[in-house]
């Protein structure tokens, strides 16, 4: 496997390591209903369960940066020096991917420490840091850019499938909408559509890396004689 082939496969990995994340990523009590002794009670008994999903996280990081560079490349094939598209994706993805490691590490926040050696109250601040990591993993906006900017490409140059780009309009559109969830407040009908809106979106992303990825592995894009790259078989 080449360079290009393989760092298209890590776009795969990234896809389905992001899965675990997404199924769990509301796990555990919520501030203010529960004591911070049951939180101490929580991650004494959840250690290892929240330090895998960290390291799994991290690894779901790392694997979709170096996709996002292959990614950069094959869409610098396409619209030449000059084009703006593909840095447009690269900012969005390298956006997307901080905004969903600080997450990852704000909901772990409290186990790089030793929670026998803090009391319950400085292990419910440690906690509270899950707020922030909340609000950086529901923020869809640098997803959409990254999403949008690729599906651009894909439906002008027919770099992949049609079909890849309106799945990706579909993220987009999806990403977008979980945009307006702080518009909402909490306990409204429309708060709990739009968090469902939310997870909906980032399994529908979580796939469309995977599908997106798995025909660059299999169809690497290439430059034709100076004009617009394009795969084999695109319909």
């Amino acid at each position: 496997m080449n360079l290009v082939r393989a760092g298209s496969a890590s776009g795969v990995v990234a896809g389905l390591l992001l899965l675990p994340g997404i199924m769990g990523h509301d796990v555990g009590p919520r501030l203010g209903e529960t004591t911070p002794d049951e939180l101490v009670a929580f991650f004494e008994s959840e250690a290892t369960l929240i330090q895998v999903g960290t390291v799994l996280g991290g690894l779901a990081a790392a694997f979709f940066l170096i996709w996002l560079g292959s990614l950069r490349g094959s869409l610098r094939l396409t619209e030449g020096r000059f084009g703006h598209i593909s840095d447009v994706a690269f900012a969005g993805g390298l956006v997307t991917a901080a905004f969903y490691l600080i997450a990852v590490l704000c909901m772990a926040a409290p186990l790089f420490r030793d929670l026998a050696a803090l009391d319950p109250t400085t292990v419910q601040t440690f906690y509270s840091f899950r707020l922030l990591g909340e609000v950086l993993w529901f923020s869809p906006f640098p997803v959409a850019v990254f999403v949008g900017a690729v599906s651009i490409a894909v439906l002008t140059w027919r770099i992949l499938p049609r079909w890849t780009g309106w799945f990706g309009v579909l993220v987009t559109a999806m990403a977008l909408l979980s945009g307006l969830r702080p518009l909402a407040g909490t306990g409204s009908t429309a708060s709990g559509v739009l968090d469902a809106a939310g997870i909906l979106m980032h399994f529908m992303f979580a796939l469309w890396m995977v599908l997106t990825a798995l025909i660059m592995t299999m169809r690497p894009v290439r430059a034709r004689d100076g004009e617009a790259a394009s795969v084999a078989g695109t319909v």
